[in-house]
């Protein structure tokens, strides 16, 4: 355009247009050298001595009108455009000009005014086509379409207006009308990584991700380092709950942008749905870091509760507060880590100012009752628990707080069984709330009672407190073996828990010593005969001779000897299977190992008679310095020795007492195993019995 320019001042002054056309040019070409060179006031002070020279010089009116705009001074830009639209009144890049002068001065309404005349001095300008398709596309769209569609006819290969085609349909809501213009603008332009995104975000509109997830991985293929390319295929991934491939998006994003806090965001919350705490921690405070957005402290402090980090989750809890001092949530987090760090003081005063702001907050006044209940303020604390109750009656966690804490000290037991029943009824699977229950019907004296209720709570939450409440519920209804048991769980579960650790230690010996020592066996075989079929996933270790076998696998038992052992396939090792009918031993297939047909099956016919129920009083039990009473027996093997099973601990299933973790031995074949159980079913024949 500008050597154009020049050549038209060369005619101009060779076609005797005198001095003052010359002069202009000169003028003109100083203009354009100070313009080049960044001194724009030396510029425009050229370009308006051109013009004086020569009124008619169409070129440096463009000019100036262009150098006026980026400087800012749109009014006189808008004066030169008006200029050059006088002196080519017929020429539709005048309109065009005058039409681009007016957007940048904002008046979009006269830049249409200038667009449609230039079309009407040219119908098939692409230019003006173009333009006013974009204006009318934010406010007719069916104008707008009509100037779109009268392009294509003229130029059918620009992607670029089917791309802004597809855009008005797909604001429109006309999806495939939208997605047959972004394909042909991707069909004539592959290339175009803006198409692939709007397709992408089509896609997602319509709810089909794999083909939004398509569209984005070439995007990526496209523009490798593009972060928001990235986060955006990255989020939908999240969104769609494929954890592990977000966060391999997410990884790609941080190496392009390491410094994004976006980015350490959407991968502190990845980490938090792939349960990885301590990265979701990290990211979380690096994204604090690096933006220092508020809005990113509550998070990392939870991310550090999490993993244990409440001194570090304390210090983001009291910035936050600093931003905002009466947000509720920062409160109760605080108080509830304080709590944590055993500062019960300070959790009642952070909570005592927060129950202050905002009174019918239950969550506050919950966990302030807490505190005061560790300073062993209980009248307070009840206070707390009594007004949540105002506020919502249907509160169960405070119906269980106050009831639990009234049975434990034997108080209001009435009243403490009239809110655990009512709490129970809302949320029957909840252990916590049976347990209280059943404490409470324990203190009222019917142990027996109390005993139903807790064996229904271990089932739901498997806690020391609950076991150790069951033994004492199976000492007052005078099952004492049951007892043990019980509190030999609590044990396992909790080896800290000394009061039940001492209680264990105590009654164990005095029933060792006592005659009812011999019920011990006749209650565990009870307990198994109550079972026809069983049924468990398994994880083994064993180690016959010098062959070990760690695997996982499923067991089923049907009485009175049936037993199958399926082995899943391995890298090295195909799926076997192991079936035991009394003597009668079947492998598939055949040709498995003799030393694993006899570590297997040595292993299967003891844990068959064992699951059996029929013992003849072998068991007995036995009590170790750690994890309480132990269960024993022994049964000779042909092979030599003796084979001996010691449960360690056992899990409570539907009323039954069944092994959770076993040890096999024989000392003289010199085979040992490990086994741990889990998942047992009881009785579920059609569900549980494999077919040979």
């Amino acid at each position: 355009m500008k050597k154009l320019a020049i050549t038209l001042f060369l005619l101009g002054a060779a076609a005797g247009n005198g001095a003052a056309a010359t002069d202009a040019y000169y003028d003109y070409l100083q203009g354009m050298s100070e313009e080049r060179a960044g001194n724009t006031a030396k510029a425009l002070e050229a370009y308006e001595k051109a013009i004086e020279q020569d009124p008619e010089a169409l070129q440096v009116y463009r000019d100036l009108a262009e150098l006026r705009l980026r400087l800012g001074q749109a009014d006189a830009a808008h004066a030169a455009a008006e200029r050059v639209k006088d002196l080519a009144p017929k020429d539709p890049m005048s309109f065009i000009f005058l039409g681009n002068v007016r957007v940048a001065k904002g008046d979009l309404a006269g830049a249409a005014e200038a667009y449609e005349a230039a079309l009407k001095l040219d119908p098939t300008n692409l230019r003006a086509l173009e333009n006013l398709g974009n204006y009318y596309a934010l406010t007719q769209p069916e104008k707008a379409l009509s100037y779109y569609e009268r392009y294509l006819v003229i130029s059918p290969r620009d992607a670029d207006i089917y791309f802004q085609s597809a855009v008005v349909h797909h604001k429109r809501g006309q999806d495939q009308k939208a997605l047959a213009a972004y394909q042909k603008s991707i069909e004539l332009e592959p290339s175009q990584i803006a198409s692939h995104l709007a397709l992408a975000d089509l896609y997602e509109h319509s709810k089909s991700t794999a083909q939004a997830l398509a569209e984005y991985s070439r995007a990526v293929e496209l523009q490798p380092g593009n972060t928001i390319v990235l986060l955006r295929w990255g989020t939908l991934l999240y969104k769609d709950k494929q954890w592990d491939e977000a966060w391999k998006i997410y990884e790609q994003a941080l190496k392009a942008s390491p410094n994004d806090p976006t980015v350490h965001y959407w991968m502190a919350r990845t980490a938090e749905e792939r349960k990885k705490w301590k990265e979701a921690a990290e990211h979380a405070e690096q994204a604090w870091t690096l933006s220092q957005d508020p809005q990113f402290l509550p998070l990392t402090a939870y991310y550090m509760t999490l993993t244990g980090q409440t001194t570090q989750a304390i210090k983001y809890l009291e910035k936050a507060r600093e931003y905002d001092p009466n947000n509720p949530n920062i409160i109760l987090f605080l108080g509830m880590n304080y709590l944590d760090l055993k500062k019960p003081n300070i959790a009642r005063e952070t909570l005592a100012k927060g129950v202050a702001m905002y009174p019918k907050d239950t969550q506050l006044r919950f966990h302030l009752g807490t505190a005061e209940d560790k300073l062993g303020n209980m009248k307070a604390a009840e206070d707390q628990f009594k007004a949540i109750l105002e506020i919502d009656p249907g509160n169960t966690t405070a119906m269980n707080y106050l009831g639990y804490s009234w049975a434990d000290r034997g108080e209001n037991l009435e009243e403490a069984e009239k809110l655990l029943r009512k709490a129970v009824k809302a949320e029957p699977e909840s252990g916590a709330f049976l347990d209280s229950l059943g404490w409470v019907r324990f203190k009222r004296g019917d142990a027996c009672d109390a005993q139903n209720f807790l064996q229904k709570a271990v089932q739901f939450s498997a806690e020391a407190v609950i076991f150790d409440h069951l033994g004492d519920a199976y000492q007052g209804c005078a099952h004492l073996e049951a007892a043990l048991l019980a509190w030999s769980q609590a044990a396992h579960l909790d080896p800290k828990y000394e009061a039940v650790q001492k209680k264990l230690r105590l009654e164990s010996e005095k029933y060792l010593r006592s005659s009812d020592v011999k019920k011990y066996s006749l209650f565990l075989e009870g307990n198994f005969k109550q079972a026809e079929s069983l049924s468990s996933d398994l994880a083994f270790k064993g180690r016959f001779s010098k062959r070990r076998l760690d695997t996982a696998s499923q067991l089923f038992y049907q009485k009175p000897d049936k037993m199958v052992l399926d082995i899943p396939a391995t890298k090295k090792t195909p799926a076997m299977r192991f079936i035991l009918r009394g003597n009668q031993r079947e492998v598939m297939p055949p040709e498995s190992s003799l030393a694993m047909q006899q570590m297997a099956f040595d292993g299967m016919q003891l844990l068959a008679q064992f699951l059996s129920g029929n013992l003849s009083g072998q068991i007995k039990p036995i009590l170790r310095s750690k994890g309480g009473l132990h269960t024993q027996f022994a049964k000779a093997n042909p092979s030599g020795g003796q084979d001996v099973i010691e449960v360690v601990t056992y899990n409570m299933v539907e009323g039954l007492w069944l092994p959770a973790e076993m040890r096999l031995t024989n000392a003289t074949t010199g085979w040992t195993a490990e086994i741990r159980f889990s998942n047992w079913a009881i009785n579920e024949h059609a569900k549980s019995s494999p077919k040979p």
